[in-house]
């Protein structure tokens, strides 16, 4: 994630709560995150691989999910 975009967009403490939130999850339904860190320009979350890509993605592309 970049920084930059985060604190334009305002949402530090919401990522700093995310990132607390994977922190102390352990779930095999929900993606975990093994490690967090920095640099100078970036944020780093190392997390499950997701083949297919995450629900966030999904519901974007699709707006829409049949029961099936």
């Amino acid at each position: 994630m970049y920084k930059a975009k985060i604190i334009q967009k305002k949402s530090i403490n919401s990522v700093i709560n995310e990132r607390k939130l994977l922190a102390k999850v352990r779930h095999p339904f929900i993606v975990n995150m093994s490690y967090a860190f920095q640099d100078r320009e970036n944020l780093y979350l190392i997390m499950d691989y997701l083949d297919g890509g995450d629900l966030r993605f999904h519901i974007g592309k699709n707006r829409n999910f049949t029961e099936r």
